[in-house]
Parts: C-alpha cells; sequence; structure tokens
C-alpha cells in the first residue's frame, strides 16, 4: 500500500493517517500469516517495513511511534534523519471560510490503472531496493487547490471541510493555507451521492465532490507528548 506523510520536525517525525499505515501494523500482529509466508517463499525473515520517500533517491526506514485510539491518525519516525525541513503546524482550529487551501500527496495510490507495458517493465527492472517497484514519476506530488467550507464537529473529530480533492494518494497528506502552515491532515471524500428519486431521474449531490481533513490543532495535546517520549 502507499499513502502520504509530513514531517513535523526536524529529527524525522511524521504525521500520517491510521488507515495508511493500519495494515503494516495488522501484518505485524499476525504471526501465523507470517510464518506462512516464509515457509512458502523459503525466507530466513519477513518483517513488514514502511518506508518513506523524499522524491525517488531518498528513503526512510520508519517506526510507527503513536496509533490514536481517537482519531485516524499516527506518527512515524523515519530513522537516521536529523536535521530536515519540515512543516509549521497551525496553533488553531479556526480556518474561515473561504479560506486558500492546498491538498498535498504522494500519487502513488491514486495514479489509475497501470498499463500492461509498464508493469512489464516494472517486473523486468532490475530490483536494487523498494523505489524500484514504482515507475520514476510516481514521486512527484500531487497538489490540489479549493477554499474551506466550513470547520465542524463530527464523530471522527474536528473536520476542515473543503474543495481541494483529497484522493487515495493524498490520504495523510497536509492541507495548508497559503503561508504554508498545516490546517488539517487529507482523510476522506464524499463525492456524487446519489438519491433516488419516486419520479424523474435520480438526483447526484455534489458530482465534483466534498473532501474533509482532520484539523490538526486537535491532534497536538495527543501528539507532543509522544514525540517528547520518542526523542
Amino acid at each position: 500500500g502507499s499513502g502520504s506523510g509530513f514531517l513535523v520536525n526536524a529529527d524525522g517525525y511524521i504525521f500520517t493517517n491510521k488507515h495508511v499505515v493500519e495494515e503494516a501494523v495488522n501484518f505485524s500482529r499476525a504471526h501465523k500469516e507470517i510464518e506462512s509466508e516464509k515457509a512458502r517463499h523459503g525466507l530466513e525473515e519477513l518483517k513488514p517495513t514502511i518506508w518513506v520517500f523524499f522524491g525517488e533517491d531518498e528513503k526512510y526506514e520508519t517506526e510507527i511511534v503513536h496509533i490514536s485510539d481517537e482519531f485516524d491518525f499516527a506518527i512515524l519516525k523515519a530513522k537516521g534523519m536529523r536535521n530536515a525541513p519540515y512543516f509549521r503546524l497551525s496553533s488553531s482550529d479556526k480556518v474561515p471560510r473561504g479560506t486558500e487551501v492546498k491538498t498535498l500527496g504522494f500519487p502513488g495510490a491514486s495514479r489509475g490503472p497501470t498499463s500492461a507495458e509498464d508493469e512489464a517493465a516494472l517486473r523486468a527492472k532490475e530490483k536494487k531496493g523498494v523505489q524500484d517497484y514504482f515507475k520514476e514519476s510516481d514521486f512527484a506530488y500531487i497538489q490540489k487547490s479549493g477554499s474551506v467550507s466550513v470547520v465542524k464537529d463530527e464523530k471522527r473529530g474536528t473536520v476542515v471541510e473543503h474543495d481541494a480533492t483529497v484522493n487515495r494518494g493524498n490520504s495523510g497528506g497536509a492541507l495548508i493555507d497559503d503561508s504554508g502552515v498545516v490546517v488539517g491532515i487529507n482523510t476522506w471524500a464524499a463525492i456524487g451521492e446519489v438519491i433516488k428519486t419516486d419520479s424523474g431521474p435520480d438526483i447526484v449531490v455534489d458530482p465534483k465532490g466534498t473532501f474533509f481533513s482532520l484539523s490538526v490543532k486537535q491532534l497536538q495535546d495527543e501528539c507532543w507528548l509522544q514525540l517528547l517520549l520518542g526523542r
């Protein structure tokens, strides 16, 4: 699987969605399945690993520092990273209506079906590392623009609702304002809900989509203690 995340300090701490890394967490706990796969492939060791990429040539193995019990939120730590540039986080969950925002994210999971030719080229490529399982173009980030319609409280938490596209590749990525400050984590979308009618054609609600990012402010009280303990 693949998804997005963003650095929040110089020592490699990364915010992302819990659903981006949950499969690796679940597989790590599935000892029976791991032993079965090791035997089937004749492996001495099999360890689920989460890698983070900063372009095609820079990658880090990560460890999971924190998985939230309340939010679709996780914290990763890139091993060995020092003095990295990082995003500033908003200190407020009050994002005015009409605020111009951008969604940023890794396109690997949203690039669409891979052609047979691309699949054959990837299979034939000499594999020197995990990056060789991707095309070069997969390492170019997505940027979509829109504006905030409302900030509201839901069961999932305080949510920034906007029309800057969030797709599967954007999940876990940053929602930034025009100053480059992170105001939310891109989390889910609602596109093209169909309402059946008794007479006349069905009604498609919001065919262009409405998109939702968890407000980053609410996560900070939960995460700072984890970051301090992880140093």
